[in-house]
C-alpha cells in the first residue's frame, strides 16, 4: 500500500493518452485496460500556465470506457493497477490518497510498473531545489538535490536511473541522467544563461521523444540526432 508523503511537487501538462503499469492486479475486468485522458474539460487560457483539465477513464479492449472515479486530472499514469494522477490543485494522489502537493511535472513509471519518479520543488539556504524522489508505495528514496529546475522525467530501461530535462542554477536547460548517486548533465552543460550558447542542443520537446539503446539516450533536435551515454 503507497504510504502518504508529506512532499511537495509541480507538474506540467500531458495531452496525450496516458498508459503503463500493472492493471490486473485491480481487478479482472482491468487485465487489458489502459488509462486514459476520457475528455478534455477545461483548457487554459492563453495567458495562463495551468494545464488542460481532463476526466480520465480506464479503456477496455472493446473499446468501451469505464470512469476511473478520481474526479479531474491534469496528468495521469497507470501504477499498480490503479491511477497516479495530478489533479486541478496540484496535488500528486495515487487512487484519491494524497502523495504530494504543488507538483511540477507528471510522474514517471519504471518500464517494470515497481515504482515511480517525481520532483519536489522545496527552498533552502541556498534557494530553490528540484529534489527527485523514486518511490515504490513503501520506501521513497532521495535521489538528487542539485538542480534548479527539472521535469519530462523517463526512467531508462533498466529502471536504474532517470533521465529528463533541467538546469543548473545560472545553466541551460538540458538533458540530465539522475541516479541514486546524483544528477549529471548530458547536454548543454557548459552554457550560461546570459552568454554565447555555442554548441546549444534543443532539449526534447517531451519524455516521449526520447529512445534507449543500451547505454545511450537518443532524440531528434533541429540540429540532428543527439546520442548521449545515460550510464
Amino acid at each position: 500500500m503507497i504510504r502518504l508523503l508529506p512532499f511537495v511537487l509541480l507538474l506540467a501538462c500531458a495531452s496525450e493518452p496516458v498508459h503503463g503499469g500493472d492493471f490486473g492486479s485491480q481487478s479482472a475486468a482491468l487485465e487489458s485496460a489502459r488509462l486514459v485522458h476520457s475528455q478534455r474539460v477545461w483548457a487554459a487560457p492563453t495567458s495562463s500556465d495551468g494545464p488542460p483539465r481532463y476526466t480520465l477513464a480506464w479503456e477496455h479492449v472493446d473499446g468501451a470506457r469505464t470512469p476511473a472515479g478520481v474526479g479531474l486530472v491534469t496528468h495521469a499514469r497507470a501504477w499498480q493497477g490503479g491511477a497516479l494522477y495530478v489533479d486541478p490543485a496540484s496535488t500528486l494522489r495515487y487512487e484519491g490518497r494524497i502523495v504530494a502537493h504543488d507538483v511540477v511535472d507528471a510522474p514517471a513509471v519504471s518500464d517494470d510498473g515497481r515504482r515511480f519518479a517525481y520532483v519536489v520543488v522545496e527552498e533552502d539556504a541556498h534557494g530553490t531545489r528540484a529534489v527527485v524522489h523514486v518511490s515504490d508505495g513503501e520506501i521513497d528514496q532521495v535521489w538528487d538535490r542539485s538542480l534548479l529546475t527539472l521535469g519530462a522525467l523517463r526512467f531508462v530501461p533498466d529502471g536504474s536511473a532517470l533521465v529528463g530535462i533541467g538546469s543548473a542554477n545560472g545553466g541551460v536547460a538540458g538533458l540530465h541522467a539522475i541516479s541514486v548517486e546524483g544528477a549529471r548533465c548530458l547536454t548543454n552543460c557548459g552554457l550560461r544563461v546570459g552568454h554565447a550558447w555555442d554548441g546549444y542542443l534543443a532539449p526534447p520537446g517531451s519524455a516521449s521523444a526520447l529512445r534507449f539503446e543500451g547505454d545511450r539516450v537518443m532524440y531528434d533536435a533541429p540540429q540532428g540526432s543527439v546520442a548521449e551515454v545515460w550510464r
